[in-house]
């Protein structure tokens, strides 16, 4: 028997067979909920940590290009120091 037929042979079967009466939609649904929480406050979690990811580069961004200025223009370095020495 091949696997068309045998396939065919359990759908025919299966057609006559009856429900049963026994209600789970409830308790799978609980189930279903259940599972689900704790990937919500992973998520949260997750959520929080690229947040405070996001800041710290941020921030080093904004020191990197000052740094970055500073590097480009000496000059303006040791106009600085001159007019702190001055004032």
């Amino acid at each position: 028997m091949n696997e068309v037929e045998f396939i065919r042979k359990l759908a025919g079967a299966a057609n006559g067979c009856q429900p049963p009466k026994l209600d789970t939609a409830d308790r799978v649904l609980r189930e279903i909920r259940r599972r689900q929480s704790p990937t919500v406050d992973v998520a949260n979690h997750i959520g929080w940590l690229i947040t405070a990811a996001t800041a710290a580069a941020v921030l080093l961004g904004v020191l990197g290009i000052q740094a970055w200025q500073s590097l480009n223009d000496p000059l303006d370095d040791m106009l600085v120091l001159v007019d702190l020495v001055i004032s």
